[in-house]
């Protein structure tokens, strides 16, 4: 009988000490969550700059091109300058269809 008991105090023992060890290791990661926190948003940030500069290059690139007049949106440019669909996106090219309805 008095074995049972010990074995039994034994694992209670085991478990309340897992126990707080749990505890003890939750606010831990609170507390390293807490710290990481501030840098994830500069993380973020950093990321974010990142991003903006590849755009950049990439738009460059094409603002390049199109200046240069190569490329197919230099082409599409040069096509619709003169007939009012240039910017406008799908209003532009109903613009022009509408002013080449008004001419006949």
């Amino acid at each position: 009988m008095e074995e049972r008991e010990l074995k039994r105090w034994g694992e209670m023992e085991r478990e309340l000490e897992i126990e707080e060890k749990g505890k003890e290791d939750i606010w831990g990661d609170k507390e390293r969550e807490l710290e990481n926190e501030g840098k994830g948003k500069e993380e973020k940030q950093r990321q974010g700059k990142r991003m903006k500069e590849r755009e950049r290059k990439v738009w460059g690139d094409k603002e390049r091109e199109r200046r240069k007049g190569k490329g197919r949106e230099a082409e599409t440019r040069q096509e619709n300058e003169g007939n009012g669909k240039e910017g406008m996106g799908r209003q532009g090219k109903r613009k022009g269809k509408e002013g080449m309805n008004r001419r006949h």
